[in-house]
């Protein structure tokens, strides 16, 4: 059986191990110090979008008010419109009675 590197008792090895160790801890350090700014940078992405979104609700909701607003008042244009020309109709119509009427009276009083 050949002994394994790490059977091994001489003191280059251990300072072969040595030196991997903390050339891994090292990189660790360096990893675990990327791992937080990568999560510092996606919490403020988080909230940047998060700011975002209201910023967009906020502008939906100035929508609909200006449109339910604008709905509203076209709606009084057509109901007043509407008004005017029932009241029209109604002249019209009662205008046109009395023109019947004294048409027939015309007529009766002329046979």
């Amino acid at each position: 059986m050949h002994p394994t590197s790490l059977d091994k008792q001489s003191g280059a090895a251990d300072d072969d191990h040595i030196v991997r160790i903390v050339r891994l801890e090292t990189q660790m350090d360096n990893v675990a110090g990327a791992l937080l700014a990568l999560q510092r940078t996606q919490e403020m992405h988080h909230q940047a979008m998060l700011a975002g979104f209201e910023s967009l609700r906020n502008k939906i909701d100035d929508v609909q008010r200006y449109l339910i607003d604008r709905q509203d008042r076209a709606e009084e244009r057509l109901d007043k419109r509407i008004d005017r020309l029932v009241y029209w109709m109604a002249g019209l119509t009662i205008t046109n009675l009395l023109t019947m009427i004294g048409l027939i009276l015309r007529v009766a009083g002329a046979i």
